[in-house]
């Protein structure tokens, strides 16, 4: 089934919307978005603001190191691209010693952004719609995008 939902997705990878969730994905649409609301915390809360940007690196960082210091490298499940051999260039990857990168779970996008997310929503209540609908869209960018399997 998730091979199926790959393949769909795939289907699109010429079009605009594929674009359009390359730049949902991308770190720098991550850090300018992340980046709004830290500054808002920034001046609404001063120390407070401070505090938050502290637990936000903190969680996002250890959200990254456990995702791919461990959980990667644990599950060893490929990338959809590589498996299911939808793009020349990542197939190479298979005659290479894998590393954390090349594996598909869990994402680190999206762990780290929901990290980002728990902990904002912990300190600032106010604009939790648009950050989960934020964070939904990175996550959901990784699959579209053919990176990882919905599970």
């Amino acid at each position: 089934m998730e091979q199926e939902i790959a393949k769909f997705f795939w289907s699109y990878n010429e079009t605009l919307i594929f674009d359009v969730f390359q730049i949902v994905s991308g770190k720098a649409y991550i850090f300018i978005t992340s980046s709004v609301f830290i500054v808002y915390a920034l001046f609404r809360f001063k120390k407070r603001g401070i505090i938050i940007l502290l637990a936000a690196i903190l969680a996002v960082a250890l959200s990254d190191i456990i995702c791919y210091r461990i959980l990667k490298p644990a599950f060893k499940r490929p990338r959809p691209v590589v498996e299911l051999n939808l793009k020349a260039e990542e197939i190479a990857v298979k005659d290479k010693p894998a590393k954390a990168k090349d594996y598909s779970m869990p994402s680190n996008h999206a762990s780290n952004i929901f990290a980002f997310f728990i902990i904002y929503l912990f300190y600032v209540k106010r604009f939790w719609p648009l950050l989960f609908i934020n964070s939904f869209l990175i996550s959901a960018s990784r699959i579209i995008l053919v990176k990882h399997y919905p599970s």
